[in-house]
């Protein structure tokens, strides 16, 4: 029997789910290097996002990305704003209307603290990010815990 429509969740077998892994980048730093490893070791296709609120910025990330070796393929969105969940958020959407035979993993560095203060400075980022994916279907959302020593 035909399975139902992709928006509907049924059981299927490992081997017909196919997978293609999406990394945020805000920046090239040990967090998002450690996310990109992890894709990578999935032996799925990698794909790094970023968000930049101008094409100037957009360009000198482009830059840096080249610079640092281009490993990945890299996809810059432009959003006027300096907000990152709803540009990425609209970015998940749009790939899975165009990939609906794909599994989307987003796979999210999250920084862990030892201590309560210092998760005011380290933004809420990954986790508002999960909560605002949630509700789409076949986004698969996974965090690699990067330990901030003090």
């Amino acid at each position: 029997p035909a399975p139902p429509a992709r928006d509907v969740e049924y059981e299927e077998s490992p081997d017909a789910i196919r997978h293609e892994m999406i990394v945020p980048v805000r920046t090239i730093n040990i967090a998002s290097m450690r996310a990109l490893a992890y894709a990578g070791s999935l032996g799925q296709p990698v794909l790094a996002v970023h968000i930049s609120p101008t094409r100037e910025e957009a360009d000198r990330f482009l830059a840096y990305w080249r610079a640092w070796g281009d490993h990945v393929p890299l996809e810059v969105v432009v959003s006027p704003y300096r907000a990152l969940v709803e540009p990425l958020v609209h970015y998940i959407r749009e790939r899975r209307r165009h990939h609906a035979d794909r599994t989307l993993t987003v796979i999210l560095p999250e920084l862990v603290v030892r201590r309560p203060w210092q998760r005011v400075l380290h933004g809420r980022t990954a986790s508002r990010l999960s909560r605002a994916l949630e509700p789409l279907p076949e986004v698969v959302v996974t965090t690699v815990p990067v330990h901030v020593s003090d």
